[in-house]
């Protein structure tokens, strides 16, 4: 995975804008830039100002990853079997990220109904004649 000492300049304003949960157009009016500009800045287009961005968080780098992949967010979700809302939430550090952490590492996904009683076999026969 990723550390900060290997990202980008564009890379960096990236976490910096999603951590303090800012559009493009209001980070680029922080800095007083265009909003072109800004984008240009975002996607190593131009030469911008050094900036720090401190430890990332697992959250982060696996969202810098999926970006350097050239992976959507469908195309990763599905193969971590997630939603794409999920995999988008995971990397924005709004859920806990247990699924993202196993599907980086290539193991199967925890449990999802991990805490819930499992469904006799009675029970989810019930329930599959009331939805037919």
């Amino acid at each position: 995975m990723l550390h900060a000492s290997e990202l980008t300049t564009g890379e960096k304003l990236l976490v910096l804008r999603r951590r303090a949960g800012l559009t493009a157009a209001k980070a680029a009016k922080k800095r007083k830039l265009s909003l072109y500009r800004y984008n240009r800045l975002e996607r190593d287009e131009e030469d911008g100002p050094r900036v720090a961005v401190g430890k990332l968080a697992f959250h982060e780098r696996a969202f810098l990853c999926r970006r350097r992949a050239g992976l959507t967010v469908d195309q990763l979700a599905k193969r971590f079997g997630v939603s794409g809302w999920w995999l988008s939430q995971m990397e924005a550090g709004k859920v806990p990220d247990a699924r993202l952490r196993a599907g980086w590492a290539g193991q199967p996904p925890p449990n999802r109904s991990k805490g819930r009683q499992a469904r006799s076999p009675r029970a989810s026969a019930r329930i599959r004649r009331r939805a037919s």
